[in-house]
């Protein structure tokens, strides 16, 4: 099974909720929509949750009361998600963003393209610019944790081929850099670096 660590926090900073992902979330807060999401899947077995407050340990215990009705509570959730994403950018947006987008060792500057354009994209379509911010800025901080580097001057035409086979491919590299532009900020150390 899949275990995962600090769903939350990587997930969204999910205890600091932006107004529109907790209204899209609703009758639930954006931690238990997460919970329930995960927890509905057949290969997930484990959630490692810290709490950033000691409520947040009963957000996520009331949470497991909605267990047996997850998935009718998740979906409605998550079809009002990907609407407002397909509005914003694509309707094709979140089933074929990672599409032909190569692994980030083999692109120009090591750039990581995948995780730059999930980051743009939470930014862009639920305001989730601050959780961008601090992900945006472990890149090339943070070692075999967070692999790859930040948006740089590149070979746009190295990048170009190396994307040729994204559904997306014309719209990256603006992606790119106005993620760059919109994310950038003071380098960000991992927790056990501080």
């Amino acid at each position: 099974g899949v275990f995962i660590i600090s769903p939350n926090d990587k997930g969204g900073k999910l205890y600091e909720p932006t107004d529109q992902l907790a209204d899209l979330c609703k009758p639930l807060n954006p931690m238990q929509f997460n919970d329930l999401y995960c927890w509905s899947r057949p290969d997930i077995h484990t959630l490692s949750m810290g709490v950033s407050r000691p409520q947040d340990f009963d957000t996520h215990i009331e949470a497991l009361s909605h267990l047996e009705y997850a998935e009718k509570l998740v979906a409605p959730i998550d079809q009002a998600i990907r609407a407002k994403v397909a509005k914003t950018i694509h309707p094709d947006w979140l089933e074929k963003w990672a599409e032909g987008l190569p692994e980030w060792e083999t692109l120009p500057n090591g750039i990581h393209v995948k995780e730059i354009v999930r980051l743009w994209t939470w930014a862009k379509t639920l305001d989730m610019t601050e959780f961008g911010k601090m992900r945006y800025n472990l890149l090339g901080n943070a070692e075999h944790w967070f692999p790859g580097q930040k948006y740089s001057d590149h070979n746009k035409d190295e990048m170009k081929a190396a994307l040729s086979q994204s559904p997306f491919a014309d719209m990256i590299p603006d992606i790119l850099k106005e993620a760059h532009d919109m994310l950038n900020a003071e380098e960000v150390k991992r927790l056990s670096e501080s």
